[in-house]
């Protein structure tokens, strides 16, 4: 059970407004981004490339004579070393500014309080053209009817608006890709002026249009009624609106407005969720004893609805409106589902000392098969604060010990469609009459399931609390064993059927781990106080039953393996690069040199060994200083950019990495020789692309003052502070990108990362905080 607090004014309070102003800028981590060879050195690897593999496979016909980078009166490109190298990526970045304005107004009288809010936020990207903004209405209301009856309200209005950044859809569209997909030497200007290739980033930036604008409201309102002493009636209802709209067009100098004679698309979603919930709360003290009590009902529907057009052939580049284009394409999407909650908790304390609950809820939900919709979902708990005892009354020096422990089971049905349990129909199938005329026709689109169900975990925890040397070191210690059943996936089944796959209870997994927080107040004098607080956390994942592999991602990289974590990888083992011969030897290779299917196998995976972070909060005066520190180790990730730019060096950007090839007899190095032949750049699933993706980050700095009471007193204000803050300013790593990247949402594919994503972008900002 969550609950969700909104910022409120006070009863019988004066109004205050709190008014927050921000600036500044974001700016590229040049450290995690793609280092490409020059353009001297791409032609020479080209050169090499090219001749390797001519002498590895004569019937290409590829000799030194012929190689691609040689004089221009013998008809090359020029020597590797007259090439310019041109920097596309330098061009794209830039500092980016950052402004965040928000001013909030409370107050209340004896029986009504309210918060009114504004704010506006625009954000420009460290990659030009890409940009964001959004502003915001908030107004919230309470008000005392009666001694027994209390109403509110809560409004929250947005409009965001983007020029949306298109990450890992190939240099075509995206403008990161296509800074790092281009060889450094090829030019970006023609001899007459124009610029070169269709997919260039100069090209991209200046014709760049790809738009969303989202309208959101989120509001809510409740009546609470005292029905007797400690017996509370609450009744809420709640909605969410949300409409986005995406528009694109590419022209007649994107390589998609080429292939399309321009096209424009334009995508409108309408997505609304409603909740009305029912609690009765019932709280009663007699003597030591407390007694807690909920009994409630959750209804909650969701619709989404969109709509689709495209439009390609267009006369010119004047006319937009996909109503002008010769061919438009429409398709439409309308899907909904509804859950029915009932809950339950009972809660008893005994002097403090003693504690025990338990609850019970059932959930119904439309998106599982008509035999399984309803799941039941009981948990218990119960604590012993063993400071209280009379034996540790003497002990001063210990002001809180308790331990926790408790059992429960919680459903899920995130990751599957509203209709995963049906069978569907598509109706954009096509077949040939008897004189071959294509007609439309439905067809099987989706497998049904009638026995989908709800995945369960049953998790058991173990939680210790301390409080030390007056409350100057809190320690919280969790132990936790989950174990899922009847997993929710795509189970894979033979292509006879008709279907790929179709949704299903598959699986169990384990998951075990710790959690560790640390508080402490290291220093405190009159003007100087240091905090600390420390969390660990480590966990061990196990797929404990599976009836059949299935592999995710394209290349089918990562797997889910009976036996083995979630989220590991299903790749070719490289062990070396033979220092005689420059050849890559994997594990399992035949000794004809030849490579079995049988070789690859599970290795390593994506989830860390254990990951935290640590924060100090130095005052002195009115100064303030914070750091925040997080780090992660054990984990491997892929790297999408190496894997693409070390592949090939005769055609795109190079990575600098490839460099450190072999080149002759005795070179140690793990990059093998260049040729287009054998197995060194053919094996894509090669563990040569995965990379440890441990760091340590210091993800935040902030540096504040708070201006003398004497001085704000006399600006007629209740308190004022300026302050600086920097975000992601230095990371710690092996890994060659933003170890924190992933091109996929999918929690089963983690670990592919930096493809066409920039990394996460340094922020410098000065704040002024300011209440009347």
């Amino acid at each position: 059970m969550i609950i969700i607090t909104t910022k409120k004014g006070s009863y019988g309070g004066r109004t205050k407004i709190d008014l927050n102003l921000q600036g500044g800028w974001a700016e590229a981590n040049k450290s995690l981004l793609p280092k490409l060879a020059t353009g001297p050195e791409t032609a020479t690897l080209a050169n090499e490339w090219w001749i390797n593999s001519g002498l590895d496979n004569p019937a290409l016909k590829q000799t030194f004579a012929n190689r691609p980078h040689r004089p221009v009166s013998e008809g090359g490109k020029g020597n590797p070393e007259d090439q310019p190298t041109y920097d596309r990526l330098g061009f794209l970045l830039r500092h980016g500014k950052l402004q965040d304005y928000n001013i909030g107004i409370q107050g209340g009288g004896d029986k009504s309080r309210f918060y009114i809010g504004a704010g506006y936020t625009g954000q420009e990207a460290f990659i030009k053209v890409i940009d964001f903004s959004r502003t915001n209405l908030k107004f919230n209301f309470d008000h005392q009817l009666s001694s027994r009856v209390k109403i509110g309200v809560t409004n929250n209005f947005s409009r965001t608006y983007r020029n949306q950044a298109r990450t890992g859809d190939g240099p075509q569209v995206s403008l990161f890709n296509s800074a790092v997909s281009s060889a450094t030497n090829v030019p970006i200007f023609n001899t007459d002026g124009s610029i070169n290739g269709t997919d260039n980033t100069y090209t991209l930036v200046d014709n760049y249009d790809v738009n969303t604008t989202s309208l959101r409201y989120i509001g809510s309102a409740f009546a609470e009624i005292d029905l007797l002493k400690g017996l509370k009636f609450k009744s809420s209802f709640s909605a969410d609106y949300n409409l986005y709209d995406e528009s694109q067009y590419w022209n007649s100098k994107t390589s998609i407005g080429i292939a399309n004679n321009n096209q424009a698309t334009s995508g409108i979603s309408r997505n609304a969720t409603w909740i009305n919930e029912q609690t009765l709360t019932y709280q009663h003290t007699f003597g030591k004893h407390s007694l807690n009590a909920i009994l409630g009902n959750t209804l909650q529907s969701n619709v989404l609805d969109y709509k689709y057009l495209e439009g390609n052939g267009f006369a010119n580049d004047s006319f937009k409106q996909i109503s002008s284009a010769a061919n438009i394409i429409a398709a439409d999407n309308w899907t909904k589902y509804t859950i029915a909650s009932y809950f339950g908790r009972v809660g008893y304390s005994y002097a403090d000392r003693y504690f025990a609950e338990a609850t019970l809820r059932a959930d119904g939900s439309s998106k599982f098969g008509a035999n399984n919709r309803w799941g039941y979902f009981p948990a218990f708990s119960a604590g012993w604060r063993i400071s209280q005892e009379a034996f540790l009354a003497d002990q001063t020096w210990l002001n809180d010990l308790k331990i926790r422990a408790s059992y429960g089971l919680t459903g899920n049905q995130a990751g599957i469609s509203n209709f995963a349990a049906r069978g569907l129909w598509s109706g954009n199938e096509k077949y040939a009459d008897s004189y071959g005329k294509v007609l439309p026709s439905t067809g099987p689109f989706q497998l049904g399931n009638e026995n989908l169900r709800w995945e369960k975990t049953a998790q058991a925890d173990l939680g210790l609390d301390v409080a030390l040397f007056k409350n100057r070191l809190s320690i919280t210690v969790d132990l936790y064993h989950k174990y899922t059943s009847d997993l929710l996936l795509e189970r894979p089944i033979v292509g006879s059927s008709g279907f790929s796959k179709y949704w299903a209870n598959v699986g169990e997994i384990s998951n075990k781990g710790y959690e560790v927080l640390i508080n402490s107040l290291n220093v405190k004098t009159k003007d100087f106080a240091w905090n600390t607080s420390f969390n660990i956390s480590g966990n061990k994942n196990k797929i404990e039953k599976l009836p059949t592999q299935i592999t995710q991602y394209t290349r089918d990289w990562v797997i889910m393996k009976e036996g083995y974590s979630l989220n590991s990888f299903w790749l070719y083992e490289q062990l070396y690069v033979d220092p005689q011969t420059g050849k890559v030897v994997f594990d399992g290779q035949l000794s004809d040199g030849s490579l079995p299917t049988s070789a690859r196998k599970v290795f390593r995976n994506a989830y860390p060994k254990f990951y935290g972070g640590i924060g100090n909060t130095f005052t002195y005066k009115n100064f303030d200083l914070g750091v925040d520190f997080s780090f992660q180790y054990g984990n491997y990730a892929v790297n999408l950019n190496r894997y693409f730019r070390e592949r090939n060096p005769s055609s795109g950007g190079v990575s600098q990495n490839v460099l450190n090839r072999w080149q002759q007899p005795g070179d140690i190095t793990d990059v093998p020789r260049l040729t287009s032949e054998g197995l060194n750049y053919t094996i894509d699933a090669n563990s040569r692309y995965l990379e440890d993706a441990s760091f340590l980050k210091l993800r935040q700095l902030s540096f504040g003052y708070k201006l003398p009471k004497e001085l704000v007193e006399r600006a007629k204000l209740s308190a004022a502070r300026i302050y600086f803050v920097g975000s992601n300013l230095f990371i710690w790593s092996k890994y060659t990108g933003d170890p924190e990247s992933n091109v996929t949402s999918n929690p089963n594919a983690q670990g592919i990362g930096t493809f066409g994503t920039p990394p996460q972008p340094r922020t410098f900002q000065l704040g002024l905080n300011v209440t009347l």
